[in-house]
């Protein structure tokens, strides 16, 4: 008992010690409390609640510190939102002051025009507050201002161009204006020169056929004035090489005067010279004969080149003739398709407002006549597009209109077989055959430099007289011929010295040896005495030199020369490749304008029948307008089908012309009719000429022959015989078959002979 009583009490002031600190707050002290009296007593339910209450109020207690530990952080992290707030509140104040301060200065310069500098302080403000919608406003503001600002500026600058633009082109043409004027010597053989006027003027409003415009395009262009000039050029090279080979002379006369320190004076002197230099290349490996076929077959490639022009040429105003051609027939369709479409929905919006017909059909011919008028505008404008080509290619000012002849629809086709097309082109080609040319060319290239790879001789001399003496002659000396063992002894006087012949000739000769050069000169010279000299002077000198590698360079353009050469046989094979492709190309081409032909011709005839078929029903009542005005559309369509096909065949011929290198060989029965037309029409008038002039002569004749037989028969009347008769046969001379004359030739011999036996017989009585 006592030991229970001792127990009891140290659980009681275990448990009461365990309560205190419990109240304390210290848990882990009064769990031990608590821990000590379950040692004691394991059972005891008094503590085991307390270390039930013990350990709740420890998680209470915990609970509530981490709470008011949180608190106290949230306290502290508000404080210091707080002063950041406040803190941001004062910088963006800064910022704002110091934005608007940006924002005002860059207003300042914007208002000024100065761009650039409110630009500066606008990008200021904006890193000063990227979000700032206030400056990205006055960003855009600036922009646009500087946008439209410079705009109308540069609208003012424009028109001030514009117009001072406008003021320069009335003036002189720039094209005209850096011509080359006249020479004095173009006034004068204009002095002797008939004025000619050439082929080129154009007339307003005129009708010109497809011949007509063609010359009128050559003659008009530029780039066959070019042509031409280029072909002058080159006829100028060739005489310039052919001048080369001719010896180069020289004619020079000289006078000179002077003083000179003589005999202890100061003495003047006068000289006179006349001499002709002559210098010619002997042999140089014919290299210069080379540069002269060169320059011929130069020649032949500019001519060539030419042709090619003529060709271009001829090629692009026929194509724009027959385009211009199509785009007037095809206009004068839509006129008719206008027309019989606008009558035709005329007869529809009549039927349509006494409700004769549906709101459906009336729209679709409604759209058919509204698709109608575009088309008439399209046609309309490639009129106009198809003229500006054709005048273009004829250097026709925009402001000159002329008229074309209407080309007539092939008739007799022309049979054209693709091997004479290919033997027509490798023979007329003038861009095959320049490529031709050309490996002769630069096999004369080839020539020339191994020509200078040969010795190279040349001749150079001068042939003429001098005189050089003392002017005024007031010594002694001058008047004294030298003595003997004296200076100049032998000589003659300085007062009788006179014209004295002065002379040197001289060789060259300069042979290259393998990248060396040998040279060899010889000269003689002979001149005359000077005031300096009582004699004259003749030498011979002759000289060698060798110069070591000075002439590598042969080498490298002996080979430049030889790659020149197989290039222009390899573009040679090229272009003849290219062109067989090319004709067969356009052959195919022509073939199927052919084609085309037909079956656009078979297509139209199937619409014309169906048109009729149309055409009956609409008679007997069947008001189907939008069928019709459908189906006439496509009628429309196939004559321009038509039309198209014929162009087609005329543009390929003359492709085909251009491509085998002669612009009239396939010439169709269109282009010769006109031809023809000239031709029949000149022979008729010759004739009607030959025939008037005929007449004239016969007039004229009969005139002549009357005159002389009025003369005959005068003299006949005064019994002069032998004149009558020799009036008479002047007469029969001019026309031998004329009977009257004849018979009145033999009238006279009857008269003569009457006359006679009158005389005998009065004789005879007397």
């Amino acid at each position: 008992e006592e030991e229970a009583r001792k127990k009891a009490g140290k659980i009681a002031g275990y448990l009461a010690k365990a309560q205190k600190e419990l109240d304390a707050n210290r848990f882990e002290s009064a769990r031990e409390f608590v821990e000590k009296t379950l040692d004691l007593e394991e059972d005891n339910s008094a503590a085991r609640e307390m270390l039930a209450r013990v350990a709740e109020a420890g998680d209470e207690y915990r609970a509530e510190q981490a709470r008011i530990k949180k608190e106290k952080e949230a306290r502290k992290k508000a404080e210091l939102a707080m002063k950041e707030q406040a803190e941001w509140e004062k910088k963006q104040q800064r910022n704002d002051k110091k934005m608007q301060n940006y924002v005002s200065r860059s207003g300042e310069y914007l208002s000024k025009e100065d761009y650039s500098s409110a630009r500066k302080y606008a990008y200021k403000a904006r890193d000063v507050s990227l979000e700032s919608g206030d400056v990205a406003a006055l960003i855009t503001r600036i922009d646009k201002e500087e946008i439209f600002g410079k705009r109308e500026q540069a609208r003012a600058a424009q028109e001030k161009k514009i117009q001072k633009t406008l003021k320069e082109t009335e003036g002189e043409d720039p094209f005209h204006e850096y011509d080359e004027g006249k020479s004095w010597t173009d006034y004068i053989v204009d002095l002797f020169k008939r004025k000619t006027y050439e082929l080129g003027d154009i007339q307003d409003e005129r009708t010109y056929s497809i011949d007509e415009c063609v010359q009128l395009a050559l003659r008009r262009s530029q780039r066959m004035i070019m042509a031409d000039q280029q072909v002058k050029l080159a006829e100028m090279r060739v005489w310039e090489v052919r001048r080369d080979l001719m010896p180069s002379v020289t004619a020079r006369v000289e006078t000179s005067s002077g003083k000179i320190h003589a005999d202890n004076y100061h003495r003047h002197y006068r000289g006179r010279k006349y001499q002709v230099e002559v210098k010619q290349t002997v042999f140089d490996g014919f290299g210069t004969w080379f540069e002269g076929s060169q320059a011929q077959t130069n020649l032949k490639v500019v001519k060539l080149e030419r042709e090619k022009v003529v060709n271009e040429v001829v090629e692009e105003t026929k194509r724009a003739y027959y385009n211009l051609d199509k785009a007037d027939k095809a206009l004068e369709l839509q006129k008719k398709n206008k027309e019989l479409v606008d009558r035709f929905f005329g007869i529809m919006e009549e039927a349509h407002k006494d409700n004769y017909a549906s709101r459906v059909d009336y729209l679709n011919v409604k759209g058919q006549k509204l698709q109608t008028d575009f088309q008439n505008i399209s046609a309309n404008e490639d009129v106009n597009l198809a003229e500006m080509i054709l005048f273009q290619a004829m250097n026709m000012e925009p402001d000159r209109h002329i008229r074309i002849e209407t080309v007539e629809k092939p008739k007799k086709l022309i049979s054209i077989g693709l091997k004479n097309c290919y033997q027509l082109a490798l023979a007329n080609r003038p861009e095959f055959q320049i490529k031709k040319q050309m490996i002769e060319y630069y096999d004369f290239e080839r020539k020339m430099m191994k020509a200078k790879g040969w010795p190279k001789i040349s001749f150079d001399g001068s042939f003429g007289a001098m005189v050089e003496k003392f002017e005024p002659m007031f010594l002694p000396a001058d008047w004294k011929t030298p003595q003997a063992g004296g200076v100049g002894t032998g000589g003659v006087s300085r007062a009788v010295r006179d014209w004295e012949a002065e002379w040197f000739t001289g060789a060259k000769v300069s042979w290259p040896l393998w990248g060396n050069t040998l040279e060899y000169n010889y000269v003689r010279e002979h001149w005359a005495p000077t005031v300096s000299a009582f004699r004259g002077s003749e030498s011979a000198t002759s000289y060698f030199a060798l110069k070591f590698l000075d002439d590598l360079e042969y080498f490298s353009n002996l080979q430049e020369a030889r790659v020149g050469f197989e290039r222009a046989k390899y573009e040679y094979l090229k272009a003849k490749k290219d062109l067989l492709v090319e004709i067969k190309e356009l052959y195919f081409k022509y073939r199927k304008a052919l084609l085309q032909m037909e079956v656009a011709e078979a297509k139209l005839e199937h619409q014309e029948v169906f048109m009729d078929v149309l055409r009956e029903r609409l008679r007997y009542g069947e008001l189907e307008i939008e069928k019709i005005v459908e189906e006439y559309d496509k009628f429309i369509e196939f004559e321009y089908g038509v039309l198209a096909s014929d162009t087609d065949y005329y543009i390929s011929l003359t492709e085909l012309n251009k491509a085998v290198g002669i612009s009239d060989y396939f010439k169709p029965e269109y282009e010769t009719r006109e031809y023809a037309a000239w031709q029949a029409k000149a022979a008729e008038e010759k004739a009607a000429v030959e025939r008037a002039k005929g007449e004239a002569e016969d007039r004229k004749r009969a005139e002549r022959i009357a005159g002389f037989l009025g003369k005959a028969g005068e003299q006949l009347d005064r019994n002069r015989f032998d004149r009558a008769r020799e009036y008479g046969q002047k007469a029969l001379q001019l026309d031998p078959e004329n009977i009257l004359i004849q018979n009145f030739l033999k009238n006279i011999e009857k008269t003569e002979n009457e006359k006679r036996q009158a005389d005998e017989a009065i004789k005879n009585v007397q």
